[in-house]
């Protein structure tokens, strides 16, 4: 698995990236009047088929496509209608910072659903042949974060360290004064869900 997930506020297009399928890049700026709109927490993946995709936290994952990463087109939503699940945490089923990925010829896309200032969340994970939009199967709940825990499971970022996957994630602790809790998965090569020991 392959890829860059990269946070905070971005605007297309990335800088010249690698020639490789499967590389993201870190930063945007504007380009084409469709896409000159700020976007939040985007992960940038080459698709099979040469073409980039973006994703992003707005709608239910805003996509945008492009061929060239200086000119994009709105593609949508990464998916058609809220899994029914994402409203155990946020009433309004809107998820955030999502995080894309490939590997065993499938697409991963990981996102955040809960409310602002608790840690009641989890992070799914969805699948799809293509990484197009409308094309993703929901997988469910890969973990959650409770009220009482002192971690929060937010913000996904995979990525591939000796031979395993690691999902690095977490956010702000609304109960310790906004201080930073991080946290690190393994993931298992054949499902994408976290390894259990």
């Amino acid at each position: 698995m392959a890829g860059n997930s990269s946070r905070g506020r971005a605007a297309w297009p990335w800088p010249a990236a690698s020639a490789s399928p499967h590389s993201g890049a870190a930063c945007w700026t504007p380009g084409t009047s469709a896409c000159r709109q700020i976007i939040h927490d985007p992960t940038v993946h080459r698709l099979e088929d040469g073409r980039y995709v973006a994703c992003s936290t707005g709608g239910i994952i805003g996509a945008r496509l492009s061929m060239n990463l200086r000119d994009c087109t709105d593609a949508g939503n990464a998916f058609t209608a809220p899994p029914s699940w994402w409203y155990d945490y946020k009433s309004t089923a809107d998820p955030w910072a999502p995080g894309l990925t490939y590997c065993d010829g499938r697409y991963w896309l990981y996102c955040a659903v809960s409310s602002w200032g608790t840690n009641h969340s989890a992070i799914g994970v969805a699948t799809s042949p293509t990484g197009l939009p409308g094309t993703w199967t929901d997988r469910g709940k890969a973990f959650g974060s409770a009220k009482t825990d002192t971690w929060n499971a937010l913000d996904p970022a995979v990525i591939r360290a000796d031979g395993r996957l690691w999902m690095a994630f977490g956010s702000y602790d609304a109960d310790d004064n906004g201080t930073p809790k991080l946290g690190l998965n393994q993931l298992s090569w054949r499902t994408g869900w976290p390894v259990v020991k």
